[in-house]
């Protein structure tokens, strides 16, 4: 091998590699911001899908038992929970459903449409009133379920 011969090289060159992770830099910023929306939609998607499995599940026991079930709501500790009628009390159902529910941390969950009680009462005839007013179908596009909703 002589001097004036250049050797055959198979890889990048330095400035190569700056230039292309200079592009993936600026990508990724532009991406970012909209992807921290994302997580925000998908953790309220999360939520609403739970309220409203605890609220068909509520209903379905309803429909079952002939029993009165009540879903409480405190907007103030971001709680919902279901109860039973047993005799003139609601009592917790003994069964997973009957804990706690808690909305993630940074999201609120309210009563709508005039609700001034705590509670809507689901029973066997298929209905869910607040107040003696009766509620909406769950929206899972708004994620207004009856009563609540989970902002």
């Amino acid at each position: 091998m002589t001097y004036g011969a250049r050797r055959q090289s198979r890889g990048f060159t330095l400035l190569e590699l700056v230039l292309v992770l200079l592009i993936l830099c600026i990508a990724a910023a532009t991406a970012a911001p909209s992807l921290v929306g994302w997580g925000r939609a998908s953790t309220v998607r999360d939520a609403g899908d739970q309220f409203l499995a605890v609220a068909r599940w509520a209903r379905t026991q309803a429909l079952a038992d002939s029993t009165i079930y009540r879903l409480n709501v405190d907007s103030r500790e971001g709680t919902y929970w279901v109860t039973m009628q047993d005799g003139m009390n609601y009592v917790k159902p003994g069964s997973e459903f009957g804990r706690v529910f808690r909305v993630p941390d940074g999201f609120s969950i309210a009563m709508t449409n005039g609700c001034t009680s705590r509670s809507t009462a689901i029973s066997s005839s298929s209905s869910a009133s607040c107040s003696g007013v009766a509620s909406r179908r769950p929206t899972r596009a708004s994620y207004v379920s009856g009563p609540v909703k989970i902002t």
